[in-house]
């Protein structure tokens, strides 16, 4: 007869937690002095949520919370010969701290929460203004050493603890205990969370791992660390704002490399809502990266559109991890870590999608006000969202990289996740899919690997160096436009900058300069109060005051202006560059002189869209005394960010191997507007029309050319765009070679 397979078990430890919800019955910004009642509410929070999440979605009996539990003081563990004694009060113990909110023996969080404003009422997040506080509890640990090797056994470290007398105890168990377990999963802070009074826990972080190496080393090759990336910048590392995903990938692994090698042999970081970093240190193999993320989703992005935000994003990557580790034990096989993340990030992706839904009511007692609406976490529909993952359906994708160590590569060198998908090396066939699928299609549509695309609004791109600029941009201006919003530290209320800001937009003519700013203008939500003016048609500086008039009265009605000011490196007369010091003062001070009397202009965005040349680099790289006269480098030292624009031609100066795929996001674009040729969102278009598109060398006059084609080509309740919908030779001619054209059609 054989021997029965071992079961998997999830031991766990942590801070036990309650989560103080209050609820208000007014869904507007809190704290406005108008007396808005709260009605208290509580859910079981830290290690309590995670081990409710794992028994939801792990047999029951495999989650083991007893033995290395905090037991407190107040509620000691009971009888041991009456079966699930312990477990059983650990579950009722906070019935007695019901009547204390601030009950010394637990941690405690605070925080107020309204209804989202949303079509779905039942979705429930802090506000952005909301401030959750927190309080440490004094509970204490008790370690029994483990007997026995008949389970595969998982521990779970749910933060670890405030004070050095629990690191120590902790530290004791863990090297009595140290061959009990296959794998430590650690989760790691490195700031001071909620109010946290621990001191200085970063340092406290690396001093406990320096000491698990020291006193137990065979846990270190078997410990796996849990952080977020802000955590990583509160340690001090230089992680900016995410503007592509291969810059956040150098950036973190080069973090991870420097705090956490040698200490552990994987971290994993997660990203906001939308992925996760994974560094192995495996020291038989090259130091491997893998980054699980949002195709068309970066740091942030969902975090600035949704009213608010939820607890418990960790507690879902830990609940993943321990799931995916004990289905891979019940089948015999080493667990799949990259997997177990993607789906971690699904489930906390839910998590914020769903937010917190309605519970039972908890609170009985006659000292304290009834809730009108209590909360709880949305255990359901985040379990679901583990055992239903699929990646195409969630948008995420895993990319995987092998280095020696992250910074090897040259610093010039501009890697990019495109060139390493599959049929990368057919740019052609990605592009094709691109125009009859979408860019947010592709991926579905054929076997290529995901890669990252950037939207901002109909604008859309898949080149890296496109996306770090147009991205590095819109991240400053939504800054300037909503302070702290994105970071949920506070209120979109701020005129301490009451002045303009600048950037640089240069590119080909024709190559879709304007595109760029009206779609982040859009995205932005600032499109309604535009002003374009052309400085080659100006004859006097006297001129500018007007337009600077102009943006001055948006600004006093309430609007902050887009002023798109056209061919700003033009010449003012005989003089090169002649316009560029009647800027200084505007955009230095946000003053303007009228008829020697100074006026300040407000907020307002000005765009400086180039006309003589074709990027950021041939623009400062002109030098001399013209220049200088000019006033050339105080003008460029005043700009806040630039950005490059190709076009759909295929670059000069540099390697340019995907201009048919930049091409291909611009036609789809423009074939958008013509709804009768779509059928369930794919394109109806002849080989022949897409082949002429996208391999013709040379557009005539740029992203106008293309614009113009579609709209002299006949498509108006036409079910396809076939090639008998093309214009006639004379008018293609106007924008193309027509011979090479139509020899493409033929193909």
């Amino acid at each position: 007869m054989s021997a029965a397979p071992k079961q998997p078990e999830i031991h766990i430890w942590g801070p036990p937690i309650l989560d103080w919800l209050n609820v208000s019955d007014v869904p507007k910004w809190p704290g406005d002095g108008s007396g808005n009642k709260l009605h208290l509410n509580f859910q079981y929070g830290g290690v309590f949520l995670l081990e409710k999440l794992l028994e939801e979605m792990n047999s029951k009996g495999n989650v083991k919370c007893v033995d290395i539990h905090p037991i407190t003081k107040k509620f000691p563990r009971g009888n041991p010969n009456k079966k699930d004694k312990y477990a059983k009060e650990k579950r009722n113990a906070t019935k007695s701290a019901l009547h204390s909110p601030k009950d010394p023996h637990f941690g405690h969080t605070w925080s107020t929460w309204e209804q989202a404003e949303e079509n779905n009422q039942n979705k429930f997040r802090l506000p952005v203004t909301g401030i959750t506080s927190s309080e440490n509890g004094r509970y204490v640990i008790q370690n029994p050493e483990i007997k026995g090797n008949e389970a595969d056994r998982l521990l779970i470290l749910n933060v670890l603890p405030d004070d050095k007398k629990s690191l120590a105890e902790l530290m004791g168990f863990l090297g009595a205990n140290n061959n009990c377990f296959e794998e430590v999963i650690v989760r790691v802070n490195s700031s001071r969370e909620n109010g946290s009074t621990a001191i200085d826990p970063a340092s406290d972080n690396i001093n406990f791992l320096n000491e698990v190496k020291k006193e137990a080393s065979e846990v270190t090759s078997k410990l796996t660390l849990l952080t977020k990336l802000h955590s990583l910048r509160d340690m001090g590392e230089r992680i900016g704002d995410s503007i592509s995903w291969e810059q956040m990938l150098d950036d973190v692994s080069s973090a991870v490399h420097r705090k956490y090698k040698y200490l552990c042999k994987r971290v994993i970081v997660t990203i906001g809502l939308c992925g996760a970093i994974i560094v192995d240190f495996n020291p038989d193999m090259p130091e491997s990266h893998d980054l699980i993320y949002c195709v068309s989703r970066q740091e942030n992005d969902d975090e600035s559109e949704l009213d608010g935000r939820v607890i418990g994003n960790s507690t879902c990557m830990l609940a993943a991890l321990g799931t995916e580790w004990t289905l891979a034990k019940q089948h015999g096989c080493d667990m799949n870590v990259q997997e177990a993340v993607q789906k971690g990030v699904a489930m906390i992706r839910q998590l914020n999608k769903t937010g917190y839904v309605p519970g039972k009511q908890l609170l009985r007692q006659s000292k304290q006000q009834l809730p009108k609406q209590s909360l709880t976490f949305p255990i359901e529909q985040v379990r679901t969202s583990f055992f239903w993952f699929k990646p195409k359906k969630t948008e995420l994708a895993l990319f995987k990289r092998s280095v020696g160590t992250p910074s090897t590569s040259n610093a010039n060198e501009c890697w990019t996740i495109l060139e390493s998908a599959e049929g990368s090396k057919d740019p052609f066939n990605i592009a094709k899919k691109i125009i009859t699928h979408g860019g947010e299609n592709i991926n579905e549509a054929s076997q290529t690997s995901d890669f990252p695309l950037e939207e901002v609004h109909n604008w859309r791109s898949a080149d890296r160096n496109e996306i770090e600029l147009v991205r590095s941009v819109h991240n400053t201006l939504r800054n300037y436009l909503h302070p702290g919003r994105a970071n949920h530290s506070e209120k979109y209320k701020n005129d301490s900058d009451n002045k303009p800001i600048s950037i640089g937009i240069f590119g080909p003519p024709g190559s879709g300069k304007s595109f760029v700013v009206k779609e982040i203008a859009k995205k932005l939500k600032i499109d309604q109060s535009q002003l374009t003016i052309n400085l080659s048609q100006m004859e006097s500086p006297r001129e500018l005051a007007q337009a600077f008039q102009r943006a001055r009265n948006f600004f006093l009605e309430g609007t902050i202006p887009i002023v798109f000011w056209d061919e700003f490196d033009s010449a003012m007369g005989t003089q090169p560059l002649g316009w560029l010091r009647y800027f200084l003062s505007p955009m230095q001070d946000g003053e303007f002189l009228d008829q020697g009397i100074k006026h300040p202009i407000g907020k307002a965005i000005f765009v400086f869209a180039g006309g003589t040349t074709s990027s950021y680099e041939d623009f400062i790289k002109k030098k001399g005394k013209s220049a200088a006269a000019a006033k050339k480098p105080d003008f460029v030292s005043r700009l806040r960010g630039y950005i490059d624009v190709k076009g759909p031609n295929i670059a000069e100066k540099t390697p340019d191997k995907f201009y048919m795929v930049r091409r291909a996001f611009l036609i789809r674009a423009l074939l958008g507007k013509y709804d009768s040729i779509f059928d369930n969102g794919k394109i109806q278009i002849d080989d022949g029309v897409v082949n002429a598109f996208l391999k013709i060398e040379n557009y005539l006059h740029g992203a106008r050319s293309i614009e113009n084609i579609i709209l002299l080509s006949n498509l108006e309740g036409r079910s396809r765009y076939s090639t008998s919908s093309l214009p006639p030779k004379n008018l293609l001619g106007i924008h193309v070679d027509v011979e090479k054209f139509m020899n493409h059609v033929n193909e």
